[in-house]
Parts: C-alpha cells; sequence; structure tokens
C-alpha cells in the first residue's frame, strides 16, 4: 500500500455503491457492502444499519416516473440525512484514525467525519453506571 490516504465516504446513488472508496488523488470507485470487507472492515451490525439506510432510498426508484424518485417527504429525507450522518460516525469510530471518512449522502460536497474523541468513553461509562453489579438490584 502507499502512503496516500485512503478515503471511504458513505454516499448514496442509485444502483451503486453504499461505499465510495479512493487512494490519494485517484477518482473514487464505488464499493457494495458484500465487497467493503475487501477495502476495511466493520461490524456486521453496521453494514446491516447502512444496507438498511440505503434501501430506504433506493426503494424510492421508479423507471416509470423519475420525476418522482427519492424521498417525496422533507422530514422523512431530513431523517434519512441526518441517520445517514450518525452511520458515518460509527463508520469511523470503527475504522479508526488512519482512514479518511466522508459523508455525501447524496453526491453533493462531501462532510469530513472527525473522531469522536469522547464518544466510546462516554457511552462506556453510561454503560457502568447503568448496569448494576452481581447481586445487586436497582
Amino acid at each position: 500500500m502507499t502512503d496516500a490516504e485512503l478515503t471511504v465516504k458513505l454516499r448514496f446513488d442509485w444502483g451503486t455503491g453504499p461505499f465510495w472508496v479512493s487512494v490519494g488523488d485517484d477518482i473514487p470507485y464505488d464499493v457494495d457492502i458484500d465487497d467493503l470487507s475487501e477495502v476495511v472492515v466493520l461490524s456486521d451490525d453496521l453494514l446491516a444499519a447502512v444496507a438498511e439506510w440505503d434501501d430506504r432510498m433506493q426503494s424510492n426508484y421508479n423507471d416509470d416516473a423519475p420525476q418522482d424518485i427519492g424521498i417525496r417527504d422533507p422530514v422523512e429525507e431530513a431523517k434519512w440525512v441526518a441517520d445517514g450522518r450518525e452511520l458515518a460516525r460509527r463508520m469511523k469510530g470503527e475504522i479508526g484514525p488512519h482512514v479518511r471518512v466522508e459523508y455525501s449522502p447524496l453526491g453533493d460536497t462531501a462532510e469530513v467525519i472527525e473522531a469522536d474523541p469522547f464518544g466510546d468513553a462516554v457511552r462506556l461509562c453510561l454503560t457502568l453506571v447503568a448496569t448494576p453489579a452481581p447481586g445487586r438490584r436497582r
């Protein structure tokens, strides 16, 4: 592998993706969920969530009425965009700092996803606080 930065982008496009991979300045290429493990490894849970997110938009494709494709309800579309951003954050958490993660839900300008320095620690603390010790009741 070269010293060039590996980038994995979560991006929707009709019939492709939802991952787009590039190394350095190379042109990104689409990678489907089943083949992503050849580039980076994500948990099965996260891959299933990304598949569901992608399917929510893909299921709106209508070849007979292309003017009507996509999520028509603006509130539902905003939720879909927000859900994708959260998935990209989870990707960054699983992939780590050595890979650049971007999010571009509809192919527009990509947002670079930064690591959440406190996310895992806060989740661990909340889990420890919420989990009673063996033999103790809450």
